[in-house]
């Protein structure tokens, strides 16, 4: 099991929930299936009668009440549906239906949220959040194999806050069940069990979405990131072309003004117009390692993803689309002529459907972005679920 905190949506101090069929591929009915309350001691259960529950926090408690008189104030609430899914409303966001149980507590007047939720729904869940459903097959089974992987090596990331992973790209993209496709969940369901593994363990793992030919350095991109081999970098051509050429992003272009600059480098009013940008040092793949903007004769370094982030933080996500890019001054500020999307380390998503399409498998695309892992089952008599977990 894996429990996810869902804390995508702002925090808010109500929420509603419901029960939903399973679709007929996977349970043949046609009524909304009752949820069923636990207790705080995981023993005493209660159905709820109504078909919706209203879940308040009420400082550091919740109370429950189903529309039919029922009313429950805990200081943790479990809630499930047997032989169905639950849907959640929180706010003006649209209702999203999750699988497995939904664990809720309160701290100041807010609820959180988990998401207790069996290990390869989540991977269902995250493979179509995160990939197109149109990719290859073998692409969609490439980022099963590393939703998978990358679930049970980080499965502590957020230990102190009360769950494994987090919703967000923090993570992993993770939308609950309302996002699942044939596609995807035939991925997931071809590679069961499937981890890459390094050294006998489970194996650290990134991918992003387009690398723009090459792909990047873990320590090149993150200061104090080990050195590991398989997260050297690797080169993204196949057959003479990148693999994801095939991506819109794969080359991209911005205008960033001398307004924006100042906003992207977080210097204030005081220090004055900026008057320069440029990139000072690059990595050996060609992304911008250092940046520098001046203002007048004053200078402020950062690296070239710190440079990327605060661009995506000033100007929105999308308009500076990864830290691999050449500057050229115009009259008005400067031009950028970038390559790829995202970080660039690890699994190039972009270039996986490429080289699906050129013929690979989904072992033949994780070994050429990741050299000298290995794709082995978790119950593999010599690859056992708890060595991997704790190597």
């Amino acid at each position: 099991m894996v429990r996810v905190g869902l804390v995508a949506a702002a925090p808010v101090g109500e929420c509603a929930l419901s029960g939903v069929a399973l679709s007929q591929s996977e349970y043949v009915s046609q009524r909304a299936p009752r949820m069923e309350l636990l207790g705080d001691d995981s023993r005493a259960r209660a159905q709820l009668g109504g078909e919706a529950a209203r879940i308040v926090a009420v400082g550091n408690e919740v109370l429950v009440s189903d529309g039919t008189g029922f009313e429950s104030r805990k200081t943790r609430l479990t809630v499930g549906a047997r032989d169905g899914l639950l849907a959640l409303k929180r706010g003006a966001a649209a209702p999203r239906t999750y699988r497995g149980t939904l664990e809720i507590t309160a701290a100041g007047g807010c609820l959180r949220v988990v998401n207790v939720v069996d290990l390869e729904h989540y991977v269902r869940s995250v493979v179509a959040a995160e990939m197109s459903p149109r990719f290859h097959p073998q692409a969609l089974m490439a980022q099963a194999i590393l939703a998978r992987t990358y679930a049970l090596r980080s499965a502590s990331r957020h230990a102190k806050a009360g769950f494994d992973l987090c919703d967000t790209n923090h993570c992993q993209a993770y939308a609950g069940a309302v996002v699942e496709t044939p596609q995807t969940t035939a991925a997931v369901e071809a590679t069961r069990g499937l981890v890459l593994t390094l050294g006998g363990g489970i194996a650290d793992v990134n991918y992003h979405s387009t690398c723009g030919g090459h792909t990047a350095a873990a320590w090149e991109v993150w200061p104090g990131a080990k050195h590991l081999p398989h997260l050297a970098g690797a080169t993204d051509e196949v057959n003479g072309a990148a693999a994801c050429a095939r991506s819109p992003q794969s080359r991209w272009t911005a205008d960033i003004s001398a307004a924006d600059l100042l906003r992207i480098s977080g210097a204030g009013d005081r220090v004055g117009v900026p008057t320069r940008l440029a990139v000072t040092r690059t990595s050996p793949d060609g992304r911008a390692a250092q940046i520098e903007i001046a203002f007048g004769a004053r200078r402020l370094a950062m690296t070239g993803q710190e440079f990327y982030l605060r661009c995506a933080a000033a100007l929105g996500w999308g308009v500076v689309k990864s830290a691999w890019f050449d500057i050229t001054p115009t009259s008005g500020g400067w031009h950028l002529a970038g390559r790829g999307a995202g970080h660039g380390v690890g699994l190039c998503q972009w270039g996986a459907q490429g080289r699906a399409l050129a013929g690979a498998s989904a072992r033949e695309i994780l070994t050429a972005y990741f050299p000298g892992a290995e794709v082995r089952r978790l119950d593999d008599s010599s690859t056992t679920v708890a060595r991997l977990a704790h190597d």
